[in-house]
Order: structure tokens, then sequence, then C-alpha cells
């Protein structure tokens, strides 16, 4: 057997990222834009699951400056199962992954490594179709 064929679970992936969310479908993450709140704090790719946690910092000084904070823009998670499309934009500096839902809401992720962190995201979300 293959370690393409083994059953061990798939290890979880972990990055420190900024993340942000657009319920209206508006947001243009192809370049840094006036406006756009980005959380800090750390992206995780399990087998099933792609979740964000915010970190400390933007925990306290988010509400502090901005006001009170939708708790979906602090926490979220994304069953692999959903529908989505997968986007990555190329930037100096950190890329940026934007997951468009099928609702049509958005999802930012800019992290380093961000082409591949996609690819695996792709790759977690085709498991059963292999």
């Amino acid at each position: 057997m293959s370690s393409s064929e083994s059953n061990e679970p798939m290890p979880t992936i972990s990055k420190i990222a900024n993340a942000t969310i657009w319920p209206d479908g508006g947001a243009d993450f192809s370049r840094v834009r006036d406006g756009m709140v980005w959380v800090g704090g750390r992206i995780e790719l399990g087998a099933e699951r792609l979740m964000f946690h915010a970190n400390k910092v933007n925990r306290w000084i988010n509400p502090a400056v901005l006001g009170p904070q939708d708790p979906m823009t602090m926490d979220f998670g994304l069953s692999l199962d959903a529908d989505f499309e997968i986007r990555v934009h190329n930037t100096f500096g950190p890329s940026t992954i934007e997951l468009v839902l099928s609702d049509g809401s958005q999802i930012g992720i800019r992290c380093w490594g961000a082409p591949g962190l996609a690819k695996h995201i792709a790759a977690r979300r085709n498991r059963d179709s292999s």
C-alpha cells in the first residue's frame, strides 16, 4: 500500500495569518483595500474543517478601536464539504486566499505561503473523490 493510500489521519496545518469576512461579496482581495479590516490570528486546516482564531491582541484592540465586533470576525470555521471557490491573489509580500461561498460571502486569508495552503485546502476538499 502506498503512502497516498494510507488511512493515517491528515496532520493539522497551522499558520499565523490575517483573515477577514465580507458577507455582501463586495470585497476585492486582489489588492489592499481601504476599509478592509484584517484580524490577526491563526488559521488551522484539519482533515474536514478550516478554522480561524483571532489572537489576544486583536481580541483586545479591534473592539476598542472599531467598536463591538461580530464574533464571526474573530473566530470562524468552514467545513471543507461546503460549496466554495478558491482563488489566490499573489501580491508583493504575503499572498491572499479568497474563499467565495455559495451564498456570495467571501473569506480572505492573508499569510506567507498562501498558494501552498490553497493547494492543501483543495486537496483536502477532494479527499473523498480520489
